[in-house]
């Protein structure tokens, strides 16, 4: 049996609801809107499994945020967290970013400018 189509009027009262705590009502939230945040963090992230993870860590920051939520529109505000969920990620990849040991052994200085520490790195 094919479900009916969720209206603006719906979403109003899922978002109420699921401020009020109703996980129901927050879990419909997500299947209206899980295509949406996970097409936003495949062009954030370009990658189906950074996607994905950056998609669920959006889902869990705003399970834990809704009871604050203002009111407004509430997928602007869903699109919001799923930004900065992939701009923490991008930024926590960055962080993380290392080469193998042997190509710096072999290569220090060409090793050196591959990570971005061409302006701190001189030739002899």
């Amino acid at each position: 049996m094919a479900t009916a189509p969720h209206t603006p009027s719906d979403e109003e009262r899922d978002v109420r609801a699921a401020v009020a705590g109703d996980r129901a009502a927050y879990e419909r939230l997500v299947a209206l809107h899980q295509d949406g945040v996970f097409n936003l963090c495949l062009r954030f992230t370009g990658d189906f499994d950074a996607a994905d993870d950056a998609a669920q860590e959006t889902f869990i920051a705003a399970l834990r945020a809704i009871p604050h939520f203002q009111g407004g529109n509430f997928r602007a505000w869903l699109f919001r967290i799923t930004t900065n969920k992939c701009r923490d990620g991008y930024h926590a990849t960055a962080r993380r970013r290392q080469l193998p040991l042997e190509e710096e052994i072999d290569h220090p200085a060409e090793s050196f400018i591959a990570a971005g520490f061409a302006q701190t790195f001189r030739r002899p």
